[in-house]
């Protein structure tokens, strides 16, 4: 009897005419199944990135009836609807977004890895590995590099983007020493400061994030006044002293209704273009959603805005962190 290792719809197949038994083990249909349903996940993924089968379906160099094929039997298999189908189209349920936002988080990590593992079977190069994302992008510590760079003639700067949101944030400050050296992002949480060092580069402005359909959205600037009548999506409170004195500011005008939110990400911001409410955000957001405003608001309220770094950074991190402390006068732009 020959046995192999192979898979087969009946555990048999006929080879050079005779008849052939085929063994195939319980852990190795384990492992089968699950690499077939990260395939699944990944077009799982790839359909909501792409907003469509058909679109899904290009990028992945299938057709269109493969690819509802496969999310049928991902469905099938974990006993879940993930797609809510109309005229309009195909719209991702609650479920398949969280299925979507933790296989990111896997395949992020997965990959973060693989790339630490090529770093350890190479030879020791000095890198400084800087997080950028939509909400924390690298541009300032770039501009920081281009004017104290040249007192690290040995360094390159690698730079590792990352999905902005409340799961994979956390991560984030999880690994700096670890994964990243230095990510720039306002910091006055709590939290973050006892598990991270923060070097202050200035403060950012508290603004109103507004719907371009919002009447509010002609305006230049706006006082407490125009917010009557309105709904403010707010960070929650209790984390961040910045947030704490806007939700105390808020909180004597009764005439405005502000509801708390868990995380500024850009899945907040999809959810509210289609909606009335306004977001309270920063200045150096005022990019990053095309459907709103960012205008300022009457108020003094600001946040600082600075270096994220480990706890007990490398000798190189630490060095270039008392550089820029040192320098702080002459990087006022940054």
């Amino acid at each position: 009897m020959i046995i192999l290792c192979i898979i087969v719809a009946n555990n048999s197949l006929t080879w050079k005419n005779k008849k052939v038994t085929i063994v195939i083990t319980k852990s190795y249909r384990k492992e089968v199944k699950n690499i077939v349903l990260n395939e699944q996940l990944a077009t799982l993924v790839c359909v909501a990135e792409q907003g469509s089968f058909g679109k899904a379906a290009e990028k992945l160099f299938l057709s269109t009836p493969a690819v509802i094929k496969q999310m049928n039997v991902l469905e099938h298999k974990l006993g879940l609807r993930l797609f809510q189908r109309d005229n309009r189209g195909v719209t991702l349920t609650p479920a398949a977004g969280i299925l979507c936002r933790e296989a990111k988080i896997l395949a992020q990590r997965f990959e973060s890895a693989v790339e630490e593992a090529r770093r350890a079977q190479l030879p020791e190069r000095n890198v400084f590995r800087i997080g950028s994302s939509l909400f924390k992008p690298c541009q300032p510590f770039i501009e920081l590099w281009n004017r104290l760079g040249n007192n690290f003639p040995n360094y390159t700067l690698q730079i590792l983007p990352f999905d902005d949101d409340h799961n994979n944030i956390t991560e984030i400050v999880h690994s700096l020493g670890k994964r990243m050296d230095f990510v720039v992002a306002a910091c006055n949480s709590k939290l973050w400061l006892k598990q991270v060092n923060f070097c202050k580069l200035r403060d950012c402005r508290f603004c109103a994030a507004v719907p371009r359909h919002h009447v509010l959205a002609q305006k230049a600037r706006l006082s407490m006044s125009d917010f009557y009548g309105e709904t403010v999506l707010l960070y929650n409170k209790g984390d961040a002293d910045s947030i704490d004195a806007l939700w105390e500011e808020f909180s004597i005008h009764p005439k405005i209704t502000v509801k708390s939110v868990g995380y500024t990400d850009i899945e907040l911001f999809n959810q509210v273009s289609r909606s009335d409410s306004l977001i309270i955000s920063l200045d150096i957001w005022e990019n990053v959603h095309p459907s709103f405003v960012s205008l300022p608001v009457d108020w003094d309220f600001v946040t600082p805005y600075g270096l994220l770094y480990a706890k007990e950074p490398s000798a190189d991190v630490q060095k270039f962190v008392t550089m820029v402390k040192t320098h702080f006068d002459c990087l006022t732009n940054v």
